[in-house]
């Protein structure tokens, strides 16, 4: 009896340490920076300068009427910047680095030495500190390390912080910075990883009942897959990873997937009861099934491990951890579901005398398909006809995809985030920074006031595209420099040159200069909206054909030992984007080349599985051909889906093929082949691909974009996999071009008719 029960009792042994890993796991969601990694000339220029000006991390804090003389803002800054170590303020200190405010930096513009009038002062900090109205201004808050680290409880210390000194609460602030997103991300990885969970199982639930028909197969069924999705949260965190917003959905897709193979075992199991009775019957279905159970698997963990081609860290690491998963998740399968059938088996199928398959005769599904399977052979050649039709239309939109990983594109339009930074961009100034680095070596012949007049230039021709809202440099803590015409001009360019050179420590205080390694380099930092549709690699253009045109020009003649670096955000954002399309095509490509040898080893001919590829590579071609019609970006979610639909594709493709092949060896013709296969596993294909689909829809309920983008086109993208496998591999197998499967598959050992029916 302990013999029976061993593989039970060895996975329930492994529920103590899977619990602790589920709960230990923690969630990541850090920046920008993530996405790019250090091999990208991007990213190495981005950590160049944060490794030279410090951190890019802020939160900006406001609110309706916070003005340049509402005191209110005062407090909070005071508060924030508490140096008496008593109450909170220890905590301040920890995480809180400094708070600069609108009121702060204009009175230290109209203060000595700079005495700049009010009229300049408010100029030069508008579109960053000051908004279009001259009057709502807000707070820059920038964290310690310790308060990067810990996003969460910073965001959630300035929150407190403005309710208990100046009445304001968590509603009335408006956030912004790269410290929010990051919070507002891990909120949404959180819900997706708690609040669906739920609703998942439940629907999974009556997707299961609703195939199954049977209570006991139903809970055995949906067992096997919530260990198998424990699993994969406890395997990230014993290697030592963590969640992050696009592993987040991998917990949910391991889940679905196990459900859909142990519902084609259990078919299998019922046919085996059908055919020979209820004892023994599990591991007779498992003899006929784990052939095709397991290349489903391989070809969809093929699919995932693809992924990791991808030079997105995330979008790597959800393919390697997913793919993992799922393959652990076949082995517990194997071990868990027979000997529970054997332990607890189902009777809702009886044995059929003579052994013979014979689907039940009152089954409506069988007719339909039955129906279906008919009208397909009658028709190949129309079928084969539309489908070229379709796909040439749709292939076309494939040169019309755009791809995106912006804020805005990231969260619901209805969402607090969106909603914060909407408001702040038209109150205030945008968010986004591109960070012009001027550089002057050693041999620069530029003085001291030149190079400020230099980034004064660069200053002004930034501030004259379109899409800059504020500029911010060192030439904003510099008095006005005077024009060098007179002899009275030249007095006061000296002057102004000493003014200048007492405030190069309040310039590399601020971050905007920093001194060493035989150069100069100054921070110009132009913002641009993060939610307003702009395209940033054509900016990003501009912005090179604006300084150079101002380092080519007649000024600047003569002037050598100058170099200017790119980077901040939207470079990175612009690069992200552009590897999105080569990720999601070389993906796809290495998919689909290291599936193509699977399946010719299956259908046993060269040509035979190049043309078993097609109703498998058609979904995403029409599916991603029409959101480039559409003009709907590709995003990090949608990256996901092509390659993870075409490993899923693949296993309806394995399995009816399986069936057709052996009903080709048994002596069956072509035709009748077919209707062998379709009446074995098209049901479950159908059950499967719905239970897939819809368990995954409950995702779309996220306000975090490229998750719910993930769920529904993974529902879209099975749905056109089952269309293709039993509309188009049928038509392919019953024309001309099934006689190359036909003839590969009678080269493989003859098998008596009765013989694939039979466990």
């Amino acid at each position: 009896m302990l013999r029976k029960w061993w593989p039970i009792l060895l996975l329930a042994a492994g529920i103590p340490p899977i619990a602790h890993g589920m709960v230990a796991l923690e969630t990541n969601t850090s920046g920008f920076a993530q996405w790019l990694p250090d091999s990208q000339s991007a990213k190495r220029e981005y950590d160049w300068f944060v490794d030279r000006f410090g951190r890019d991390d802020f939160v900006l804090v406001s609110w309706n009427n916070c003005t340049l003389d509402d005191e209110r803002l005062i407090r909070l800054a005071s508060a924030l910047n508490a140096q008496d170590g008593t109450g909170g303020s220890k905590r301040s200190r920890a995480l809180v680095q400094r708070v600069i405010t609108g009121p702060g930096v204009l009175d230290q513009l109209q203060a000595a030495p700079l005495n700049l009038t009010r009229e300049v002062a408010i100029e030069r900090l508008e579109g960053v500190f000051i908004g279009p109205d001259h009057r709502q201004t807000c707070a820059f808050i920038q964290p310690t390390d310790l308060g990067a680290t810990n996003q969460g409880e910073l965001i959630e210390l300035i929150r407190r912080t403005a309710l208990r000194e100046c009445g304001l609460s968590a509603e009335a602030l408006k956030l912004g910075g790269s410290i929010y997103e990051a919070v507002e991300i891990g909120i949404e990885t959180d819900r997706a990883l708690h609040d669906f969970t739920i609703p998942v199982f439940a629907l999974s639930i009556v997707l299961a009942l609703l195939s199954l028909r049977s209570v006991r197969l139903t809970l055995v069924v949906l067992a096997c897959a919530g260990y198998c999705r424990c699993l994969s949260l406890a395997i990230v965190y014993y290697s030592g990873g963590y969640l992050s917003a696009v592993l987040i959905v991998m917990p949910a897709l391991v889940y679905v997937l196990s459900i859909s193979s142990a519902v084609h075992l259990v078919n299998y199991y019922r046919d085996a009861v059908r055919e020979g009775g209820e004892a023994g019957a599990a591991y007779r279905a498992l003899r006929v099934g784990w052939i095709p159970c397991t290349l489903a698997a391989g070809t969809t963990a093929i699919g995932l491990f693809s992924l990791c081609v991808s030079d997105i860290p995330p979008v790597r690491t959800f393919g390697f951890y997913s793919a993992i998963s799922l393959l652990l998740s076949a082995v517990i399968l194997f071990l868990f579901l027979p000997t529970a059938l054997e332990v607890w088996p189902d009777r809702s199928a009886g044995a059929v005398e003579g052994g013979q398959h014979r689907p039940k005769a009152d089954d409506p599904r069988q007719s339909l398909v039955s129906l279906g399977a008919e009208l397909i052979i009658r028709h190949e050649r129309w079928v084969i006809a539309i489908s070229l039709v379709v796909v040439v239309m749709f292939a076309a939109g494939l040169f019309r995809i755009v791809t995106t990983v912006k804020l805005e594109r990231m969260f619901s339009p209805q969402s607090a985030m969106i909603q914060n930074y909407r408001w702040i961009e038209e109150r205030i100034g945008p968010l986004v920074s591109v960070e012009v680095i001027p550089g002057f070596g050693e041999n620069c012949s530029l003085d001291l006031t030149e190079r400020i007049e230099l980034i004064v230039e660069i200053e002004q021709a930034l501030r004259m595209l379109p899409e800059v809202g504020g500029v911010i440099s060192p030439a904003t803590f510099v008095p006005e420099i005077p024009k060098q015409v007179s002899l009275r001009d030249a007095v006061k360019r000296r002057i102004f040159t000493k003014k200048a050179t007492a405030q190069r420590e309040r310039m590399i205080e601020e971050g905007f200069l920093r001194i060493g390694r035989g150069a100069e380099h100054w921070r110009i930092s132009a913002r641009v909206p993060a939610i307003q549709d702009v395209n940033y690699e054509e900016f990003i253009s501009r912005v090179r054909r604006q300084i150079d045109r101002v380092l080519h020009s007649p000024e600047q003649a003569g002037a050598k030992g100058i170099t200017v670096t790119y980077t901040g955000l939207i470079p990175m954002i612009d690069r992200a984007q552009r590897r999105l399309l080569d990720d999601l095509v070389n993906s796809f490509l290495l998919a689909a080349v290291l599936i193509c040898p699977v399946m010719m080893v299956i259908v046993r001919g060269f040509w035979s599985g190049l043309l078993a590829m097609i109703p498998n590579t058609v979904p995403a071609v029409i599916v991603f051909g029409g959101l480039g019609w559409l003009g709907i970006p590709v995003d990090v979610g949608a990256i996901l889906t092509a390659s993870v639909a075409l490993g899923i594709a693949v296993d309806d493709t394995l399995h009816v093929l399986t069936w057709y092949s052996r009903g080709i060896r048994a002596g069956l013709g072509q035709k009748e082949a077919i209707r062998n296969a379709f009446s074995r596993c098209a049901v479950a294909m159908i059950q499967t691909t719905l239970i897939c689909g819809l368990g995954l829809l409950v995702l779309v309920n996220s306000s975090f974009v490229p998750t719910s983008r993930f769920a529904w086109l993974i529902l879209v993208l099975l749905v056109a996999a089952l269309i293709g496998d039993l509309v188009l591999l049928p038509a392919i197998l019953a024309g001309p071009l099934g006689k190359l499967f036909a003839t590969s598959s009678r080269t493989g050992p003859e098998t008596e008719p009765n013989e694939i029916l039979r466990a």
